[in-house]
């Protein structure tokens, strides 16, 4: 059994070339299970790492037309990967039907092949005088298409999706969102609890507080995509909704940082700040 995050490169100028050919493969589902083990694992979508521009590039020219930070984003959030694939796959230029297929896609495209030569349809055709094809674009729209069929048939098709992993600490900590309070203002006070624990950690650089906005802003998207089964529906909605927006904060908060818009410094006081908020607000519950 391939443990494919083993085989991830040692350099990161060479991230791009690996992502690609499983992009274009049969295992992406495989890949993105273990990404999302990794620690720090986000789930922002693919319009929240590339813009247009960048998405043009990367359909001409393929992922080296990102830098090397963009590959790294697009890694640590596994599930862009499957809206990636999807519009390479269907918007690609010909660049992408020009990388070498995997040993997997070149057998099923070979057993394909085999299959087809021995219908009576294709024996008929094969006596036909035929005209002169445009054999690189009949090469292309095959290569594509047994591409684009593998890869909906493994993830375009199925009802699949990643749930989030906890990060076991401040909004990720076990048992959080247990059904075991009497009443929704308990609910959102043991949530406003943990929350108050992110001025315990004490990040000492950029790196670590990295981490610590990663791992916060995943246990938001639990946040939003949990059951609640302890709230109202009224107070559920009110909630999720005010989650959203301190997911929204954090990951502006992220971005900044990792962008180098802000310091250390600055992008920590805007974290305190998000959180204070957060804290503050579950402990006053929703409005009457």
């Amino acid at each position: 059994m391939t443990i494919f995050i083993t085989t991830i490169p040692d350099d990161p100028k060479e991230w791009a070339t690996w992502l690609e050919q499983h992009l274009v493969g049969l295992r992406l589902r495989d890949v993105i299970d273990e990404l999302r083990l990794l620690p720090g694992s986000a789930s922002t979508p693919l319009n929240g790492l590339l813009d247009q521009k960048q998405l043009l590039q990367v359909r001409q020219r393929g992922l080296s037309a990102l830098s090397v930070n963009q590959v790294r984003a697009l890694l640590g959030s596994p599930e862009s990967l499957l809206e990636l694939q999807d519009d390479v796959l269907l918007r690609g230029s010909d660049y992408w039907a020009s990388l070498p297929p995997s040993a997997e896609v070149q057998h099923a495209a070979d057993r394909v092949r085999k299959r087809l030569g021995k219908s009576p349809i294709a024996k008929e055709r094969a006596a036909v005088p035929a005209a002169k094809p445009d054999i690189k674009h009949r090469s292309r729209g095959l290569s594509i298409a047994l591409t684009s069929v593998a890869a909906l048939l493994l993830i375009g098709l199925l009802t699949w999706q990643i749930q989030p992993r906890g990060s076991g600490s401040i909004l990720g900590q076990p048992g959080l969102l247990a059904n075991d309070v009497s009443s929704s203002a308990e609910y959102l006070n043991r949530i406003a609890n943990a929350g108050s624990e992110w001025f315990n950690q004490n990040p000492r650089d950029s790196a670590e507080l990295v981490t610590l906005l990663e791992n916060v802003s995943n246990d938001c998207q639990i946040l939003i995509d949990a059951e609640h089964k302890a709230l109202t529906p009224k107070d559920r909605d009110w909630f999720i909704e005010k989650c959203e927006n301190w997911k929204n904060k954090f990951d502006t908060t992220l971005a900044s940082l990792q962008s180098g818009q802000l310091t250390f410094d600055a992008a920590k006081a805007e974290a305190d700040k998000t959180m204070m908020k957060l804290v503050n607000v579950l402990r006053e519950g929703p409005a009457v």
